[in-house]
């Protein structure tokens, strides 16, 4: 489930649909979603992204320490 990949806008989003009465199911967990979803899940894709950039300029600093 990712509504977004920043906190923020996927508690404001959440919010905004409970206000009009709409439900989210999530398929992959089989269920509807709360608060603690929306918040576990977008923390957790910030921290994936935040570990990809530091991998990835990892990466790219071996390549360029290599002369490739």
């Amino acid at each position: 489930m990712r509504l977004s990949r920043n906190l923020g806008d996927a508690a404001k989003f959440r919010e905004k649909m409970e206000f009009l009465g709409v439900v989210i199911f999530s398929l992959s967990k089989g269920d509807f979603i709360n608060e603690f979803d929306v918040g576990f899940k977008s923390t957790m894709n910030s921290q994936y992204l935040t570990d990809l950039s530091i991998k990835t300029k990892r990466g790219m600093a071996a390549t360029f320490r290599k002369g490739h």
